[in-house]
């Protein structure tokens, strides 16, 4: 254990008196609690498609508020824009993908496409006040004469960045699928 290199025999050992498979379980969900986390993130999956919510939201944007599926994305943009003020990544992929990727698919959306537009989003919301995270981050790692005011005001460019490129994938989604399509569409 010495070498920086975790064995099986030195886990087993830190475990007391349980198993190897079971000391190897222990250590792995400990050091990888995420991948845990990502597969419980079916059950509301489960739960969202049983009753249906997805057919719902979709019934509720198309018929009733008459919304085109381009303005159904743009919403879905923007309201990942909100969630991500306040929430990380993983937290937002948990509460909506249940519904929004489903509905994505149902519009007749490439999910690549989505995907590559999600994380566009993802990296505008960390960046945008009251709480980006990249802000507290640069604020970190900056010199203590550089405020967090002076960080917030130096972000409106790369924000006007991002936007315009995430416009630009919007509007041209080949931006976006050319390489995917290129890579795995070949005979």
């Amino acid at each position: 254990m010495g070498n920086g290199r975790i064995e099986w025999r030195s886990a087993a050992s830190l475990s007391g008196d349980r198993t190897l498979s079971q000391s190897g379980s222990a250590v792995c969900s400990d050091a990888c609690p995420l991948p845990g986390r990502a597969l419980r993130s079916n059950v509301p999956r489960g739960v969202f498609d049983g009753l249906g919510a997805v057919k719902a939201i979709e019934s509720v944007f198309t018929e009733r508020l008459n919304l085109s599926p381009l303005m159904i994305l743009i919403l879905m943009q923007l309201s990942f824009i909100l969630m991500g003020t306040f929430l990380d990544d993983t937290a937002m992929l948990v509460i909506v993908a249940p519904l929004y990727v489903p509905l994505v698919g149902a519009l007749g959306f490439d999910l690549i496409w989505y995907g590559i537009l999600y994380t566009i989003t993802t990296q505008i919301a960390y960046m945008t006040p009251p709480f980006g995270y990249n802000l507290f981050l640069m604020r970190a790692m900056a010199p203590p004469e550089i405020s967090l005011k002076d960080i917030y005001a130096s972000i409106t460019p790369f924000v006007l960045i991002m936007v315009c490129a995430l416009i630009l994938i919007m509007i041209f989604p080949s931006i976006a699928t050319w390489l995917p399509d290129y890579v795995y569409n070949q005979p």
